[in-house]
């Protein structure tokens, strides 16, 4: 079978609605992990509405002494902080009022 489309996105956290759509639509979908990391980026963080329509970054800790140049596909997760509790926390606070916020937060925590 003959692809007809490709798409090529380097990965990033907590991506949009759109990116699934790209790979969805897609043939084929190439992560692009093999270039240089951006600390505070889209790779590493993102941001969610808070009150007020201000917004909150949640951003995942990296090891980043010494790995200035480091590949995406390289970088390591700083397990000395609790991602995973400040990050469902913080989703809980601003959401848990949301509809279906019940349906999806314990896939979430899961995740």
């Amino acid at each position: 079978m003959a692809l007809h489309s490709v798409a090529i996105m380097q990965p990033t956290y907590l991506p949009w609605l759109g990116y699934f759509d790209l790979i969805d639509q897609s043939d084929c979908f190439v992560f692009l992990d093999s270039v240089q990391f951006s600390k505070r980026s889209w790779q590493q963080r993102n941001r969610v509405k808070g009150p007020g329509n201000k917004s909150f970054w949640l951003t995942v800790p990296v090891q980043s002494k010494g790995r200035r140049n480091q590949d995406i596909n390289e970088v390591t997760i700083d397990d000395t902080k609790s991602l995973e509790e400040l990050h469902v926390q913080t989703i809980t606070h601003f959401y848990r009022k949301a509809p279906y916020f019940s349906s999806y937060i314990d896939e979430l925590k899961a995740i």
